[in-house]
């Protein structure tokens, strides 16, 4: 092997060690992400209950005036939307 050979295969070598370190970065943040969606899809399937437990007893959305007008506020729109 000639010492151009030898530099050569040395540098693809070191290359690829950087790219493997790169992936692992990518995959180390890929696996945070994971769990931020699944903790804020946790989060809102809470908060989507709570307002479904609230919305009988809540004086707004009984108004005749709200319930004309907050069509647009309703659970299932707004899971929708966040989608």
């Amino acid at each position: 092997m000639s010492d151009c050979d030898s530099s050569c295969h040395a540098h693809q070598k070191d290359h690829l060690c950087e790219g493997c370190e790169a992936c692992e970065l990518l995959e180390q943040r890929n696996r945070k992400l994971k769990r931020e969606v699944d903790s804020l899809s946790e989060e809102q399937q809470r908060l989507t209950e709570a307002l479904r437990a609230h919305e009988p007893f809540c004086p707004i959305m009984h108004c005749s005036f709200a319930s004309s007008t907050s069509s647009g506020l309703q659970p299932d729109s707004m899971a929708a939307r966040s989608v």
